[in-house]
C-alpha cells in the first residue's frame, strides 16, 4: 500500500504449496480443491431473504424491506448507537412493518426446489461451455483440472435462510424441514434472540435443525469483554442483554451470540459459524478476538471479512492504520490455510476461502493511496456477480418493487444488498427451471448493462463463493496483481 510492494512478508519467502492430490481413505474426487476454497462444497449456494415485507409509505410510495427485530445502524435520529455499519433491514429504518404479506413457507419451498433444478441446468451449461475457457485463462495446471471439474459437478446445494431475523417468519421451521427433506444443506443466519428466548420454538427447530447456525460477533468491545461475557451464567447474560438500549442492535447481537454459545453447551444445537465484520473499532484486536472465539467455542467456523461500502455507493471505511491491521489479519488467515493444507492444526478454523484472502492481500499491497486501497477493500471496482458467466454462482433472492396485485413481497432473484442492478422483475416461484438457469448465467449481466447505476461491486465472501466464481468476476484492473500473489502461493 505504501511502497507498491505486491508480496507480503510471508508470501515473498514462501514456496508454492504442493498441489498434488493424493488419494486416501474417505477422500473423494474434488475434496482437494474444496479444502482450499478453490471450489466451494456446492456448485451453487442460495441466499434467500425469507422475511421480505412491504413498508407502507406516508406519501403513498411503498417499498419492499426486510422484517427484523434489531436495529443495526450507526445512529437513530442523529444520536449515535455505537453501531459500526448500517443494515438496510434495521428496525428504525422500517417502522411499522409486520409479517402480513410475507410469502408463506410452502411457496418459498416450492420456489427453492425449482431454483435447485435451475441451478443444476446452469451447472451443466457452465461445465460444457465455460469451464474449458476458465482453465485456459487462469492457467490451471492440467493435473488439477479433473479435481476442479469433479468438485464443480457436485449435485450438492446449500441454502442460507437470511434477511433481518429469519426466525421471525411464521413458517421458518417448516421451510427448514422442507429443504432438509429435499436433501439440501440448510444454514440459518440468525441474531439468536428467538432461539434463546422461545423454548417452544427452539424445541420445534431442533426436531429437524438446520445444518449450521450463523451468528454475528463483530461488536465486542475487547477480547477481555468477550471473556467476561462467556464467564456469565444465563441469568446474568439476560440481565446484560436487557441493559443494552434497543437502538443498539449490533451490541445486542453480540450478547445474543454469547447466549447461543452458552445454550449450545446445554442443548444439541447445530454447529456454529461466526460472521465477523472487521471495522475500525475492532481491527486493533481482531486477531485476539478470533483467538478467543476459537478458544471458547472449539470447532466453530470463523468467517471474518472487512466492512463493505461500495454496494451502498459509499467510500471505503478503513483508514491507513486500519488497513495495516487488516493486512496482519490477512497474513494469519493465509497461514491458516497453508497450515491446514499441509496437515497441521491452524490457529483459526476459517471457512475455506484461500483465493479470497489472496485477493485481499493483492489489494492491500496496491501501489495506490490509502483512499483508493480502502475503496477497493470495501468492494469498489474489484468483483461483481454480473460481469461474466459463472461469477454469480451465489443465487440471492429477496426484495423487488411493490406492484398492483402482488400478493407477497420478496421472492425476486437479485441482490439483498443492492436491489437496483440485477433484480429480476418476476418472483422466483413463478419462474421455471430453464428461466432460473438463464438468469444465473446470463440474466444478471443483461440487467446490469441496462441499469442506470450499476452496483460498484462488493467483497462479501459468501457472494464471491469460491476461487472460480471470484476469478470470473474480477475487474481487469485488479486481475494481474491477484494472479501474481496466487502464483507465489499456488504456483499458477
Amino acid at each position: 500500500m505504501h511502497d507498491g510492494a505486491i508480496l507480503s512478508r510471508s508470501v515473498a519467502s514462501a514456496h508454492p504449496l504442493p498441489l498434488v492430490p493424493r488419494p486416501g481413505p474417505g477422500r473423494a474426487a474434488g475434496d482437494f480443491v474444496r479444502r482450499l476454497g478453490l471450489v466451494a462444497s456446492a456448485f451453487s449456494v442460495v441466499q434467500i431473504d425469507i422475511n421480505a415485507v412491504t413498508r407502507r409509505g406516508k406519501d403513498g410510495e411503498d417499498a419492499e424491506v426486510t422484517l427484523c427485530d434489531h436495529n443495526c445502524t450507526q445512529s437513530v435520529r442523529g444520536r449515535p448507537t455505537g453501531g459500526h455499519y448500517t443494515c438496510p433491514a434495521s428496525l428504525s429504518l422500517n417502522p411499522g412493518v409486520g409479517s402480513r404479506d410475507v410469502a408463506p413457507a410452502e411457496l418459498l419451498v416450492q420456489g427453492l426446489l425449482t431454483t435447485a433444478d435451475g441451478i443444476r441446468a446452469a451447472q451443466q451449461d457452465f461445465l460444457r461451455d465455460d469451464l474449458p475457457a476458465y482453465f485456459r485463462e487462469e492457467s490451471v495446471p492440467g493435473h488439477l483440472r479433473p479435481e476442479f471439474e469433479a468438485a464443480l459437478r457436485s449435485r450438492h446445494i446449500s441454502v442460507n435462510l437470511f434477511g433481518g431475523s429469519p426466525e421471525l417468519h411464521p413458517g421458518c421451521v417448516e421451510i427448514i424441514e422442507g429443504l432438509r427433506d429435499a436433501g439440501m444443506e440448510t444454514h440459518l443466519t440468525t441474531t439468536g434472540r428467538r432461539i434463546v428466548r422461545d423454548p417452544e420454538f427452539r424445541a420445534r427447530l431442533l426436531r429437524m435443525p438446520p445444518d449450521v447456525l450463523a451468528v454475528s460477533a463483530d461488536d465486542f468491545g475487547s477480547p477481555d469483554e468477550l471473556d467476561e461475557w462467556f464467564a456469565l451464567d444465563p441469568d446474568a447474560l439476560a440481565r446484560l442483554w436487557r441493559s443494552v438500549p434497543a437502538a443498539h442492535g449490533q451490541r445486542r447481537k453480540a450478547v445474543e451470540a454469547v447466549q447461543i454459545c452458552k445454550l449450545a453447551e446445554r442443548e444439541p444445537l447445530p454447529p456454529l459459524l461466526f460472521n465477523i465484520v472487521l471495522h475500525p473499532d475492532n481491527l486493533a484486536f481482531a486477531a485476539q478476538l478470533l483467538d478467543r472465539i476459537g478458544a471458547h467455542v472449539p470447532g466453530a467456523i470463523l468467517n471474518p471479512y472487512p466492512v463493505q461500502s461500495a454496494f451502498l455507493g459509499e467510500q471505503g471505511a478503513l483508514g491507513e492504520e486500519d488497513l495495516a491491521r487488516l493486512r496482519d489479519v490477512v497474513e494469519v488467515a493465509l497461514d491458516c490455510h497453508v497450515t491446514r493444507h499441509l496437515g497441521g492444526v491452524p490457529r483459526w478454523n476459517l471457512a475455506p476461502r484461500l483465493p479470497y484472502w489472496l485477493l485481499l492481500l493483492s489489494l492491500l499491497d496496491m501501489d495506490a493511496d490509502t483512499a483508493e486501497v480502502a475503496d477497493r477493500v470495501g468492494g469498489a471496482g474489484v468483483w461483481t456477480c454480473y460481469s461474466r458467466r459463472g461469477s454469480g454462482r451465489c443465487v440471492q433472492i429477496g426484495w423487488g418493487r411493490p406492484a398492483p396485485g402482488k400478493r407477497h413481497a420478496g421472492g425476486h432473484p437479485g441482490c439483498f444488498w443492492n436491489a437496483g442492478t440485477v433484480t429480476h422483475p418476476r418472483q422466483f416461484w413463478d419462474l421455471g427451471a430453464s428461466e432460473m438457469a438463464e438468469w444465473i448465467l446470463d440474466g444478471r449481466g443483461r440487467l446490469a448493462r441496462d441499469a442506470e447505476r450499476p452496483c460498484a461491486g462488493c467483497l462479501f465472501p459468501r457472494m464471491s463463493l469460491d476461487g472460480v466464481s471470484l476469478e470470473l468476476g474480477l475487474d481487469r484492473q485488479v486481475t494481474d496483481a491477484y494472479r501474481t500473489v496466487r502464483k507465489h502461493y499456488l504456483g499458477y
